[in-house]
Order: structure tokens, then C-alpha cells, then sequence
């Protein structure tokens, strides 16, 4: 049997966590974060708003539950490997994949990678740039939908709920305040 090294304070339990351990550098590389967070708790990284979306996690996603939009949250980047990683610890399949991903994947939207969760670390962010089409806030829309009627949770961070309001339409941003737990 391959002897696994846990760094020092990890948080990994090489009983529960054996595939994870074997499979560590894969797993990351797929869920697209960084190792150090899955050996860190995600208390390192979360508010407790959030702490409690991911304790809530299988009641919530049996429930039907949208997923979770961290609203204007400092270092949101770190809140969503932090959060990805607690997932994958669980066994549940979570991956981050960017805004830009997502709307620029050639393939149609059912063919992207379908996670159980998926994270988006910059579903809306205030830029100065080119601004999303109406496709490509109708493509969101679609994909957000999708999502919830498959019982396959996201994770988003969203710097403001009014921009978004604003820039993705009424219809986008009711659809995150009516199906997810926005902290």
C-alpha cells in the first residue's frame, strides 16, 4: 500500500479520505483549485453564513434549493476554493469554472461539464469592459435554469445584486433572490 504524507493541521482524515488523498493533485486539477485548500477548513475562508450553507448542503439540495450567492463578500476567489473544497472532502463533485469559461465554450450548454456543483467565482463583477450581449445573459439564464430543475446547486459571487439587476435584467436577478440563499 502507497503511504500518503498529510501536511501538518490538514484537515483531510486518512480513513475518510483515502481516494481524495491518492487522487489529490487530479481531483484539483479538475475542480480547478488549489491543494492547500483542500487541507484547510473552510472556516479558514467563510463567513458563517456560508459555513452554514455548506452544513445544510444535502437538506438544501434535496429540498430543491438553488445553491448560494456570496454578495459583495471580500476575496471571493478564496471563499469559492475554500467552499469547493469542503465539497470535494464530502464527496460531492464541485468545480469552479470562471465566467469567461462558460460563455466561451463551443459547445451547446447541456454538453459543458455538469458537476453536481458548480462554482462561478465572477458571475457578475462591475467592469468598465465590453458588456455581456442578451444572448449571453439569456445562455446564463438558461444555464441557471437548467441547473435548478436538475437538482445541481451553484455557487456564485456576485459584487452586486442591483448592478447585476441592472446589467443581467430583472427576470436573472429574481430568479437568484427566489431559488437561492444570497449571503
Amino acid at each position: 500500500m502507497i503511504e500518503i504524507k498529510i501536511p501538518k493541521g490538514s484537515v483531510l482524515n486518512p480513513m475518510l479520505h483515502a481516494t481524495l488523498m491518492q487522487r489529490i493533485e487530479e481531483i484539483c486539477q479538475t475542480a480547478n483549485i488549489q491543494q492547500l485548500y483542500v487541507h484547510r477548513s473552510a472556516k479558514d475562508f467563510c463567513g458563517e453564513d456560508e459555513l452554514l450553507w455548506l452544513r445544510d448542503y444535502e437538506f438544501l439540495r434535496s429540498t430543491g434549493h438553488g445553491g448560494l450567492i456570496l454578495v459583495g463578500a471580500p476575496k471571493p476567489e478564496e471563499r469559492c476554493q475554500a467552499i469547493t473544497a469542503c465539497l470535494l472532502r464530502n464527496e460531492v463533485d464541485a468545480r469552479i469554472t470562471s465566467l469567461s469559461s462558460l460563455l466561451e465554450a463551443k459547445e451547446a450548454i447541456n454538453e459543458l461539464p455538469n458537476p453536481t456543483v458548480m462554482v462561478i467565482p465572477n458571475l457578475f463583477v462591475n467592469t468598465q469592459g465590453k458588456p455581456l450581449t442578451g444572448w449571453q445573459i439569456q445562455r446564463l439564464y438558461d444555464l441557471f435554469l437548467m441547473r435548478l430543475t436538475s437538482n445541481r446547486p451553484v455557487v456564485a459571487y456576485v459584487e452586486s445584486m442591483g448592478k447585476l439587476e441592472d446589467t443581467y435584467g430583472s427576470l436573472f436577478a429574481e430568479h437568484l433572490r427566489s431559488h437561492f440563499t444570497l449571503v
